[in-house]
């Protein structure tokens, strides 16, 4: 017995050789899986290094023409976009002819660039001013916010032409030119922006007037209270306007509070509006305002009467004329 049991364990002992098969097998699987999963694609074309741009445009271009595979160059035309800031009618799930002509495109209006410039140094603002000057380039929209941050004089005259672009689907350059004027901040662009501040466009009308605002033109008051008075503008881009006043000099806005809140007494809309002209008057208010205060003391708003009527009495007691009944 005690022999029979002493071969047992040898038996059991001894080395089978399913395993060393079974992980072999396991082991050339995962290297195979591996080198799929590894295996190299086409290499990420790298971000263009500022210092020298315009080599660095020239090595995307050629890729863009060269390469053969179509996700790699839509990498290449991410970095371009990225690196010139310029925009063209790419899009990667258009017809492969359709994409071959928007990368021609990129091309022609690189070499034209490189044309228009040389023996120059290449600046980016340069060649996003020349397609702001481009009525034919559909992209402006998209370019104008940075050329906004450039603050370039040369800038103020194209803005202001792309604000005056009236054709179908224009509003949105309407409104980011006239954003951007007024974050340039060019005195000269006020009469434009006056003029544009009665757009038919409300978000464009406004736009305008806020960049007034922004720019505080100080010889253009007289002006700015003219246009706020007018009763064919829309309702938002008066107040901005008489708003624009007031924080230019606010003694002068007195007049445009009063004709607009006389307009907006009957808009629902215009509640908040109308209760921050109403605010204006504790500190501009004279005895021409007390009339319109004491017709908004009975406004539908609650928000809107409660403070003319507590307006209209700190006017009344600054006048010396005691509370007013």
């Amino acid at each position: 017995m005690q022999a029979m049991s002493k071969k047992n364990k040898q038996a059991k002992r001894k080395p089978s050789l399913v395993m060393p098969f079974t992980l072999l097998a396991i082991l050339f699987v995962g290297i195979v899986a591996a080198s799929i999963i590894l295996k190299p694609g086409p290499a990420k074309p790298r971000k263009p290094r500022r210092h020298n741009l315009a080599r660095e445009i020239d090595k995307l271009i050629i890729g863009l023409l060269r390469g053969e595979d179509w996700s790699y160059r839509n990498d290449l035309i991410i970095l371009l976009r990225d690196a010139t800031g310029m925009h063209f009618d790419y899009h990667p799930e258009h017809t492969e002819e359709l994409r071959f002509t928007a990368l021609t495109r990129w091309e022609k209006w690189w070499n034209g660039v490189k044309t228009r410039y040389e023996g120059k140094e290449l600046r980016r603002v340069d060649w996003l001013l020349d397609a702001l000057a481009d009525e034919n380039y559909r992209w402006r929209h998209i370019i104008i916010p940075e050329i906004s941050e450039y603050k370039d004089p040369r800038a103020v005259d194209l803005l202001i032409a792309a604000m005056k672009f009236q054709v179908e689907n224009s509003s949105r350059l309407r409104f980011v030119s006239a954003k951007a004027l007024g974050e340039i901040g060019n005195a000269s662009a006020t009469p434009a922006l006056l003029e544009t501040a009665a757009d038919k466009d409300e978000k464009v009308a406004v736009a305008a007037a806020m960049a007034i605002a922004s720019i505080k033109p100080v010889d253009y008051v007289k002006q700015i209270v003219e246009t706020s008075v007018r009763k064919e503008l829309n309702l938002r881009a008066r107040f901005e306007l008489a708003l624009a006043a007031f924080t230019i000099k606010a003694a002068d806005s007195e007049s445009a509070f009063i004709a607009y809140c006389r307009d907006a007494a009957a808009d629902r809309n215009a509640e908040f509006d109308l209760a921050q002209a109403v605010s204006a008057f504790a500190i501009i208010g004279t005895e021409a305002c007390l009339d319109i205060l004491k017709t908004l003391s009975v406004h539908p708003s609650k928000v809107v009467r409660d403070r003319a009527e507590r307006v209209r009495r700190k006017v009344k007691e600054r006048l010396g004329r005691g509370t007013p009944k």
